[in-house]
């Protein structure tokens, strides 16, 4: 499957740049990025499994839509999201799933 990770970039950057100008961020924060099947075979198993080896932690929405992924406390900025969006949606990719969405929260 292709997928345009230039326009992905431009949504992250785009989210950021908006969210970061109207609210007072913390300097750390977990990160979650959902992610959906892109096919009905999706690998769900491999993909989790993929992920855990990577050093991030996944959880499965109980309606069976969505995989969580979750890492950090992460430094918060825009380098330090999209890297963590690039690493987590090629491994995605890999498995039938595809990127919908991020967010993060602290304490």
């Amino acid at each position: 499957m292709d997928h345009n990770f230039d326009a992905q970039r431009e949504s992250t950057c785009c989210t950021w740049e908006n969210i970061s100008a109207k609210h007072d961020l913390p300097n750390e924060a977990m990160l979650d990025l959902q992610f959906v099947p892109s096919d009905p075979n999706a690998d769900w198993d491999e993909f989790e499994s993929l992920l855990q080896a990577a050093g991030y932690r996944s959880s499965r929405y109980k309606d069976g839509s969505t995989l969580e992924v979750s890492i950090g406390p992460i430094e918060l900025n825009l380098d330090s999201i999209w890297q963590h969006e690039l690493e987590t949606t090629k491994i995605a990719l890999t498995c039938e799933f595809r990127p919908d969405g991020w967010g993060f929260w602290s304490d």
